[in-house]
């Protein structure tokens, strides 16, 4: 079995209205995890005469959308009012209007939906074969 790394590579994608995000094509387990952590509560839940505890996971989805995106996108040609390029943060993200955070959020969920579950097992590279000493 061969060790496999999140690859580097980037895809670009169509927005609408002349617009374009550029997203990561995967994240590697420190990003999903600082996605996870981010985005998901955990909450305890306790019987009153049971000593079990229950403990559930909710996902704040408003927080888990902009930490998504962020994770994600590379680039894009977002400008100011001067035609100024806008940096991708987690403050533009946020100054966004809904029609735009809409479009990223449906073109970044297509684009991860699109993705072959399997591809990862595929395209990993070839490691090198156990060897005796």
């Amino acid at each position: 079995m061969a060790f496999r790394f999140a690859t580097a590579g980037t895809t670009k994608l169509d927005i609408g209205s002349d617009d374009w995000i550029e997203v990561r094509n995967e994240l590697s387990v420190a990003e999903q995890r600082e996605l996870q952590d981010k985005s998901f509560e955990a909450t305890q839940e306790i019987t009153p005469g049971n000593e079990d505890k229950t403990q559930k996971i909710a996902i704040n989805w408003a927080k888990y959308s902009l930490h998504r995106s962020m994770a994600y996108i590379t680039r894009w040609n977002a400008a100011d009012a001067e035609n100024v390029p806008v940096p991708v943060s987690m403050d533009t993200l946020g100054a966004l209007d809904e029609d735009t955070m809409q479009r990223i959020e449906t073109a970044l969920t297509d684009f991860l939906e699109k993705q072959p579950k399997n591809e990862k097992r595929k395209s990993g590279r070839k490691g090198r074969k156990p060897t005796s000493a």
